[in-house]
Parts: C-alpha cells; structure tokens; sequence
C-alpha cells in the first residue's frame, strides 16, 4: 500500500499471553540469526568479533547492530561507533544483513490476543500517505484486532493530525499520541 514498513504499538497488553509470547520469541529469534549473519561477515573480514561479547553487552537482553558497533569500536575496528554504521552495518554497510519483518498482520493479532489496545503507530511519517491510503490501511488492519491510530506525532503536521482524527472517527478508532 505504499508503505515501506508499519510500526505497531501494543498498549496495555498483558505481556503474559501466550500467542504474544511465541510472536515475540520468533522475533527474537529472527533478530539472533541476523546478528550471526552479521558477525559472521564480519569475521570473514578477518575481524575477531564473537556473539559472546555482542551478547556481553546487552546484558541479557536484546541485542543488535549497535551492540555489534560498540565491540567493533571497543576492539579498534572503528573509530566511533557511527563508523561502524557507515562502513559495516548500515544498509550500505559491507556485512549488512535485511531484517526479517513479521506481517503486520501477525503483529497485530498477537498483541490484540493480549487483551489492549493496538495502535497503528505515526501512520503519516511520510509525506506521500493520503486520505485513501490510510483509509486502506485501515481498512485491511481492523479485522486482525486494529483498535487505535495515532494522530499526534512530532512529525505530523496538523494536516496529519486532522487527517488521522478523521480516519479514526470514520473507524471507531481510539486516537493516542
């Protein structure tokens, strides 16, 4: 629908539930194997990085690219960690690696299983979204367990926020900023 990715906001969404969990285990699980792919490139450069210390400085939780940038600069591969973006890990980066997105229709369900309220989250970030878009986009997300739009954003100009409150209104849907 034009859109390159959506953001999903799950809010007061009992974390417990189970499908939530299992999505957000698969996640997590996507997100490792692309932090593998990563180092592994990485070391095909002849650069000594492991998933230990990546995983080191996460401190047991997620862990990503910036966590893969610290250790190349705390190992002197760059000299700031903004570098690292620029030469390896940035989409233009030599051992970058695509991230693998849920559908949002699976994001979605998952958080609505939990019982809140799920948002579509700055919906006009971008300046090509118009009315028929975001009524679309609506439209398609609604059933899944679409319950909110969120209409006040720092990038929204008050065009995008009116624009949002009407579409909400039209939906039924709660408005969150």
């Amino acid at each position: 629908e034009g859109f390159e990715e959506i953001h999903i906001l799950g809010l007061w969404t009992d974390w417990r539930d189970p499908e939530l969990l299992h999505f957000l285990d698969s996640q997590l699980k996507n997100r490792m194997r692309r932090n593998e792919q990563i180092i592994a490139k990485l070391q095909g450069f002849g650069m000594d990085i492991s998933m230990d210390e990546v995983m080191a400085l996460s401190h047991g939780g997620a862990c990503g690219r910036p966590h893969i940038a610290r250790v190349l600069w705390h190992k002197g591969y760059v000299t700031d960690v903004r570098t690292a973006f620029v030469r390896y890990l940035g989409r233009r980066g030599s051992a970058y690696v695509p991230r693998v997105l849920s559908s949002p229709e699976k994001g979605i369900a998952a958080l609505a299983a939990g019982g809140g309220i799920v948002a579509l989250a700055h919906p006009c970030i971008s300046n090509s979204v118009t009315v028929k878009k975001l009524d679309g986009l609506l439209k398609k997300y609604i059933p899944y367990g679409l319950t909110a739009v969120e209409a006040f954003h720092t990038v929204h100009t008050p065009f995008k926020q009116r624009m949002c409150l009407r579409m909400a209104a039209k939906h039924s849907l709660l408005v969150t900023g």
